[in-house]
């Protein structure tokens, strides 16, 4: 079913929403957010908002600073940790557009959906399923961040510790995003722990995986406010196995895949040759927090 601006503004009204957060990303992948009271809804839905652009590096100018947050309606989703502090919080994903009207060249998501509508002329759907991996430790005794484990455990290791419960929290959280969760568990480091995501079309798991390192952090945040001293930490480990964001990939031309190895070597030797050229700048645009 499409969704309309009526349809958003029913949903707000039915969840009793007060704020609406508009989220966009840097060129590095940082989410960003502009909150708006609900009743700027109607006009943000009509005409977008206005941010300044040159407060973001390698956005823009302070001469061309002037940008709007377009939000993509179907991303429309209510903030759970927000709900339960008792701000009613709704999340828009948003597209950034120049004062004409026309996408920002230099917004992530507008570049992801130029190369996917090249793949969509080739008559190519592109899907990703993200696998996210992260490490969890405990406070120090001043409260702040240290590198302790909260466990021995290993890959796929059966843990009674509370961090089992925390990644029950993660994909309730996820789920509140309309992002489905097809499996957890415990990676093969001390503290380390996966969340794979179902494949989904390029554009969505884009939104799906930046919502959940962002949800992540949340429900650590939440979880350390309800145990003093803070007790969980989201964090990454200078050593091996290092945390990392995998990401399954695979090109479909109905009714089957073309990255087959039997059926598409071919292309599947054209697309490790272009990610190969490719990976320098990726690596040079890369930044997981």
């Amino acid at each position: 079913m499409t969704v309309t601006r009526e349809t958003i503004l029913k949903r707000a009204a039915e969840r009793n929403v007060e704020f609406v957060s508009l989220q966009y990303t840097d060129i590095v992948g940082m989410v960003k957010n502009v909150t708006i009271p609900v009743s700027e809804l109607p006009d943000c839905l009509d005409h977008g908002v206005w941010f300044d652009g040159s407060s973001l590096e390698g956005f823009a100018r302070v001469a061309e600073s002037d940008m709007y947050l377009v939000p993509d309606l179907e991303t429309f989703a209510i903030i759970p940790w927000d709900e339960a502090a008792g701000f009613v919080t709704a999340r828009m994903i948003c597209d950034v557009h120049t004062p004409e009207g026309k996408p920002f060249a230099g917004d992530p998501r507008y570049a992801l959906r130029r190369a996917l509508d090249v793949a969509h002329r080739m008559g190519l759907t592109f899907y990703v399923g993200p696998e996210v991996e992260f490490f969890l430790f405990r406070s120090g005794p001043d409260g702040r961040p240290a590198l302790i484990p909260h466990d021995v455990a290993g890959y796929f290791d059966a843990t009674t510790d509370a961090a089992t419960h925390i990644r029950r929290r993660m994909v309730r959280a996820l789920s509140a995003f309309g992002i489905e969760v097809e499996a957890t568990h415990h990676e093969g480091a001390l503290s380390q722990h996966e969340i794979d995501l179902r494949h989904t079309d390029g554009l969505r798991a884009a939104d799906h995986l930046v919502t959940t390192r962002s949800t992540l952090k949340s429900v650590c945040d939440v979880h350390a406010q309800a145990n003093r001293p803070p007790e969980w930490e989201w964090s990454a480990y200078a050593s091996e196995p290092r945390r990392r964001s995998e990401r399954q990939k695979s090109l479909f031309r109905p009714p089957r895949s073309l990255l087959y190895l039997e059926t598409g070597a071919p292309l599947y030797r054209r697309v490790a040759g272009a990610r190969t050229r490719h990976d320098r700048g990726a690596c040079a645009a890369r930044k997981l927090v």
